[in-house]
């Protein structure tokens, strides 16, 4: 069986779709901090890259054809990405209760310390207070 040539739209497409799922892969691999984004590279790229195709599969009877590849490749790196999107929000999501108890944790020790010092200038205050009050003219 002859191998035909693929018209040169889909070879653009596959390179193209190629560079998005490095693209992927590579945010992927910053975003989780992990290396496991690029396992599914390496079966993507051999879908994708047309040179690698062929060495695959040298007379095209196996693999799918261009489109079928592309939308296969597509929906891999569309689910990748959605996996990675997730991650970043629970991170995100993590690091905001965090800062939230920090913040918590600093009205406290205001409100400890502004008690503690009520507690030991309490004399004085309530003295201030009882001066203002009777030195205070009232208008009835």
């Amino acid at each position: 069986m002859s191998k035909a040539k693929m018209p040169a739209f889909w070879v653009a497409a596959l390179y193209a779709a190629a560079v998005v799922a490095i693209y992927i892969s590579v945010m992927g691999v910053f975003t989780t901090g992990g290396w496991l984004p690029l396992l599914l590279l390496i079966p993507l790229m051999a879908l994708l890259l047309p040179p690698l195709r062929d060495r695959l599969d040298p007379r095209a009877r196996y693999l799918p054809g261009a489109p079928w590849t592309l939308g296969t490749a597509l929906v891999l790196v569309f689910f990748q990405a959605s996996l990675f999107g997730s991650h970043a929000t629970e991170t995100a999501a993590q690091t905001e209760a965090k800062q939230q108890q920090e913040s918590n944790a600093r009205i406290e020790k205001v409100r400890a310390d502004r008690a503690a010092e009520y507690n030991r200038d309490k004399l004085q205050i309530l003295a201030k207070v009882e001066a203002f009050l009777v030195f205070c003219p009232t208008d009835t």
